[in-house]
């Protein structure tokens, strides 16, 4: 007997075409990716946890984004009918962009 064919607290692992763990392991995903998927996976189904498996999910995404992922230390892309707030010097919009003919010595972007 493969250890797919059991499943200790349930079954609903197995309702699917492929288990998650299949999945994960067969696409080589880390640990929070992984858990992210177990947790959509069974949310709606007879012995999922409703509610607390998307909460729970939805915070390893945030642990994701955070660990993985952290906010940059300047601007990665311009919009000028987007207005935003320098992340640096907080001016809103911000003025530290390309373009601006009053630009401050505190110009922390660097662009002239």
């Amino acid at each position: 007997m493969s250890a797919l064919d059991k499943q200790v607290g349930g079954s609903h692992y197995r309702q699917g075409t492929i288990q998650p763990v299949q999945y994960i392991e067969s696409n080589k995903l880390g640990f929070l990716e992984g858990s992210v998927l177990k947790r959509i996976t069974r949310h709606d189904k007879e012995g999922g946890k409703g509610r607390q498996d998307i909460e729970k999910a939805i915070h390893e995404l945030q642990l994701m984004l955070e660990l993985r992922y952290p906010p940059s230390e300047v601007h990665t892309s311009y919009s000028p009918a987007v207005p935003f707030m320098c992340e640096l010097c907080e001016c809103f919009p911000c003025e530290c962009v390309e373009g601006v003919t009053n630009k401050t010595p505190h110009d922390p972007h660097g662009r002239t």
